[in-house]
């Protein structure tokens, strides 16, 4: 593929995400935006960014129609559009990605739960933001309890979520992600932002798979969370197996 291709896909995200979104805050006239409005905004941006991207995405089961708490893993920042073209999904992220070309901007005006990690107090802020979002609000909210992205789940995940869902009696709702190539897509501790959305639209084609599972009320927070952290690990065999055989061709 040339040079000019990812600079083509890229400027078509962007332009897309940007159309959507000021079409989205137009109709709102400054208050409060419709539900399905927003839904429309959310889940088009999702489909086109993907399409754009030429990820192809394979999804079993589906997200709920209720407001719930989605928890699952978190392999790089195209979760966000691949988990909105399912749904219209609200999320918690780090503060950092505020600053983020496309993404940033996005996730700002709609109203996303932005949170510093490092500080008690925003955690606690984000905690009720959640849960007047789902539950006032009736929006979806999704959660990576990893905290950060990884390739592989190997550290345990914080339960955190889990006890929001508890505490205020929402439901969550498990899913797991893998892509293929799963190096390529994911977005990791040493990788910088630009550089590796550049390389990542460079590819001709990325294959993507989604699954949801039913959703579920918690009763033990702690318990519960090693539950899914464990049941979402059950995709890195897959991952692992597909980096090897790539790594002896």
């Amino acid at each position: 593929m040339n040079l000019i291709e990812p600079a083509k896909r890229f400027g078509h995200v962007f332009a897309d995400g940007s159309t959507r979104l000021r079409t989205l805050l137009r109709d709102a006239k400054g208050g409060e935006v419709r539900p399905k409005a927003l839904e429309d905004c959310l889940t088009g941006w999702g489909k086109s960014a993907l399409r754009i991207m030429k990820l192809d995405l394979h999804v079993s089961g589906k997200p709920s129609e209720t407001p719930v708490l989605f928890v699952g893993n978190h392999i790089s920042y195209l979760d966000i559009p691949v988990l909105m073209s399912q749904a219209s999904i609200m999320f918690v992220a780090k503060r950092e990605v505020g600053r983020w070309p496309v993404f940033g901007t996005a996730v700002r005006k709609l109203g996303m739960v932005m949170v510093d990690r490092n500080s008690s107090g925003s955690r606690q802020r984000a905690q009720e933001a959640v849960a007047d979002c789902i539950l006032k609000k009736r929006r979806h909210v999704a959660i990576f309890p990893s905290g950060t992205t990884r390739l592989y789940e190997e550290i345990p995940w914080r339960w955190g979520a889990f006890q929001i869902a508890q505490e205020y009696g929402i439901k969550i709702q498990p899913f797991r992600l893998r892509y293929e190539p799963a190096r390529a897509v994911a977005y990791l501790m040493d990788d910088v932002f630009v550089p590796h959305l550049w390389r990542l639209l460079g590819h001709e084609k990325l294959s993507g798979w989604l699954e949801f599972h039913e959703p579920v009320a918690v009763k033990d927070p702690e318990k519960e969370c090693k539950q899914w952290w464990e049941w979402s690990r059950a995709t890195e065999t897959v991952i692992a197996r597909s980096e090897t055989t790539k790594q002896s061709q």
